[in-house]
């Protein structure tokens, strides 16, 4: 894992809140994180845009990395 940060387009980095949710845990075929209340995560690099100009992070929650938006999260 590589602990980068990539700037470019988002003010989104380090300490972030993750809204509640399903989220893809990196590097799993199907593995799914269940969040279920707010919870504290460290992004760790920017991994691209979708065509709406959403961000995509990998975020740091629990040891493991989950791919969140833009939109799931919220600076703390």
């Amino acid at each position: 894992m590589r602990l980068s940060y990539n700037s470019q387009g988002s003010p989104k980095h380090g300490l972030v809140t993750i809204k509640p949710g399903k989220y893809p845990v990196v590097g799993t075929d199907d593995r799914i994180f269940d969040i279920s209340s707010d919870t504290h995560g460290m992004t760790l690099e920017h991994v691209g845009y979708h065509t709406d100009n959403a961000s995509c992070w990998h975020v740091l929650i629990d040891n493991k990395v989950l791919l969140v938006w833009d939109h799931d999260m919220v600076t703390s």
